[in-house]
Formats: structure tokens, C-alpha cells, sequence
């Protein structure tokens, strides 16, 4: 009977805590994401400039576009009504 007992608050437990860890962000979350971001930004613009061969101003407009799309839709989901849901 105190076996079930115990369960029954692990299960709680266990549920609160995996509920407080998903919606949590937190600044190591954020920053290792800008890091991550950085670097693939750097590799993909080597490639582009010395494999691929394109100049400095295609490479800049084309990650001027794509900066604002991402943008975008990183804001759109963001401050969404969440009426979808």
C-alpha cells in the first residue's frame, strides 16, 4: 500500500517537473543557440564566397532576405494569438 503511495507522488512529481523543463528557456539555452547559428552562418558564407565562387554583395543580399524571412517567421510565432492551438 505505501509502495502505491510513493508512486503516486513520483508520478506527480515527476509530471510537475517534466512540465516546468519544457516550457523553460533559459540564457545557456539562448546562447549556445546564437553560437550554433554564428557558425553555421560563417561556414555556409566560406562556401559560398571560395567553392561556390560568388561575390561578397550576392552573398550579403542573399543573407539580408533570408535574415528577414527568418525573421519574420520566428516573430510570427512568437506573438501569435495561439488560436491554432
Amino acid at each position: 500500500m505505501r509502495l502505491k503511495a510513493n508512486n503516486v507522488w513520483l508520478s506527480r512529481h515527476y509530471l510537475t517537473a517534466h512540465r516546468n523543463m519544457e516550457n523553460r528557456i533559459d540564457c545557456v539555452t539562448i546562447a549556445a543557440a546564437v553560437c550554433i547559428a554564428g557558425y553555421v552562418a560563417i561556414t555556409l558564407g566560406y562556401v559560398a564566397l571560395y567553392d561556390f565562387g560568388l561575390s561578397r554583395e550576392a552573398v550579403r543580399s542573399g543573407a539580408t532576405i533570408a535574415a528577414i524571412l527568418i525573421g519574420a517567421a520566428v516573430a510570427v510565432e512568437f506573438f501569435g494569438t495561439g488560436k491554432a492551438k
